[in-house]
């Protein structure tokens, strides 16, 4: 199972060497984490500037539902963004929101459905990663490097972010379109600095304050729940109880 992931710092790095128009789809890719497939597909008519909604349609979506989320400059500012640079690249005689070199170019795959014109931007992708660091040797040769995160990773990052920013769960899967918390906990990936976080939480926790009390000249104390000498059972009571559990 792949666990990749970027935190929002790098996907800025990220988009800074990339072209314009895939760099936008980067940024979308980040803050709505839906698949690469389905954001190539969506089309403008999938979005509304009144409901200020953007809708995946069930049939681009694996688990066959539609998901509806917020894209308006007060909540969503990064996608409102992002929308508002397509609309400004938008062409008559092409219905995609996102555009590639094919725009303008009328294909039908088998199904007859229109093709996106976004393509393939893997060489881009894997130049972009190599550039800020995200490389890795390729196998059987040490001195070839290959990009060390893929596009589908920023579905695990943006799962991530959210998470991280304090949404719960249940709504983080409302908005990436996961149907089981199960598979939400896949793209959920904890690494090295998370663990530290919580350490940290750890070491600053310092218990349940019911056992805090308020003496009477004024500073507060810690009461143990009981005191030693109380807590040790009497010598005939430890007797009985080994006599029991030799039986």
């Amino acid at each position: 199972m792949r666990r990749g992931f970027f935190r929002r710092e790098a996907v800025e790095r990220l988009c800074r060497h990339l072209p314009a128009r895939i760099a936008d789809v980067v940024l979308f890719l980040f803050f709505c984490p839906w698949r690469v497939g389905a954001v190539r597909r969506l089309e403008w008519r999938d979005y509304s500037a009144t409901d200020q909604a953007l809708t995946l349609r069930p049939e681009l979506n694996n688990t066959k539902r539609e998901v509806k989320i917020p894209v308006d400059p007060e909540h969503t500012p990064e996608l409102m963004a992002v929308i508002e640079r397509q609309q400004a690249r938008r062409r008559p005689d092409c219905p995609f929101i996102f555009h590639g070199k094919l725009c303008g170019i009328v294909r039908f795959d088998e199904n007859g459905n229109r093709q996106p014109c976004l393509g393939d931007f893997q060489k881009l992708w894997d130049r972009a990663c190599i550039a800020i660091g995200y490389s890795r040797s390729k196998p059987n040769n040490s001195t070839a490097v290959r990009a060390a995160r893929t596009p589908h990773d920023l579905r695990r990052s943006g799962v991530k972010h959210y998470i991280d920013a304090g949404v719960d769960p249940h709504t983080v899967m409302q908005w990436s379109g996961h149907r089981t918390e199960s598979m939400l906990r896949r793209y959920h990936i904890i690494d090295l600095d998370d663990l530290r976080r919580a350490g940290k939480q750890a070491s600053d926790y310092r218990g349940p304050k019911d056992n805090v009390s308020q003496p009477a000249f004024g500073k507060t104390r810690t009461e143990p729940a009981q005191s030693l000498e109380k807590s040790r059972p009497a010598s005939g009571a430890s007797d009985t109880v080994v006599e029991l559990s030799e039986r």
